[in-house]
């Protein structure tokens, strides 16, 4: 036996139509998902000097982003931020240097060029 609803109706959700809809171009040198960050080849590999460095020290002495630097190391290094103290002789994957990562948008762009 067929039982009819006779609650509330709910509207759906209108969504726009996928015309309407602008997609953002996005520039060749910005990386959008995980995969493309792990594909990506490391420029070197630094050794921990000094217990209690943080990869935001090591970032900035090395001239890199350091929210990339532990997006690339994350994997490797369980709990790793960028104020967790390292112990010596610890291996981080460097990235290059015209990357950065975006936290809103989860995604890494090339760095503005900036005149010296």
């Amino acid at each position: 036996e067929l039982q009819v609803w006779t609650g509330p109706r709910v509207k759906p959700r209108r969504r726009p139509p996928q015309d309407s809809v602008e997609e953002a171009e996005v520039p060749e040198n910005v990386l959008t998902t995980q995969q493309q960050v792990a594909a990506l080849q490391p420029t070197g590999v630094h050794v921990v000097e000094n217990d209690d460095e943080t990869a935001n020290e090591i970032a900035q002495m090395l001239g890199v982003d350091a929210e990339l630097l532990v997006q690339m190391n994350k994997g490797t290094l369980s709990g790793l931020t960028k104020h967790a103290k390292l112990h010596k002789k610890t291996r981080l994957r460097i990235p290059p240097e015209d990357l950065r990562f975006e936290r809103h948008t989860t995604s890494f762009r090339a760095a503005p060029s900036s005149s010296h």
